[in-house]
């Protein structure tokens, strides 16, 4: 978590408002979580009784905290850019992955004809020579 606290702190400095690299990271911990949950479910569960009932309880809440955040990370914090910011550059890790951000654009040019004042700017960092 303080991989995942540091990455979120360096994104916000240079207004970057989603990381391929913490989505990743979450989805990693989530499914290494997932084992745990289940023992400790099943020892909620069974009938014998043992002294474990608390440490089972903070498994669950702590994969609970776990599946928040890792939905969390997979929307985008648009709020951290700037006006004007291109649909692409705005885009979360799944909006990317499925072209989401793509959509509204695709709709358009199917209803009317597009024009150039229709298609959104670059991002900065793409260039064309």
């Amino acid at each position: 978590s303080l991989i995942s606290l540091a990455t979120e702190i360096v994104m916000k400095q240079k207004l970057i408002h989603t990381s391929a690299y913490n989505t990743a990271f979450w989805s990693g911990l989530f499914l290494v979580s997932v084992p745990g949950l289940k023992i400790s479910i099943e020892g909620l569960l069974s009938e014998e009784s043992t002294h474990e009932e608390n440490y089972h309880a903070l498994v669950i809440t702590r994969f609970a905290l776990i599946l928040v955040s890792w939905i969390l990370q997979a929307f985008s914090n648009p709020s951290l850019l700037p006006p004007g910011t291109p649909p692409e550059t705005r885009a979360s890790v799944l909006s990317t992955l499925f072209f989401s951000w793509y959509t509204a654009l695709v709709y358009q040019g199917w209803r009317s004809p597009l024009e150039m004042v229709n298609v959104p700017e670059l991002p900065s960092k793409t260039s064309v020579t």
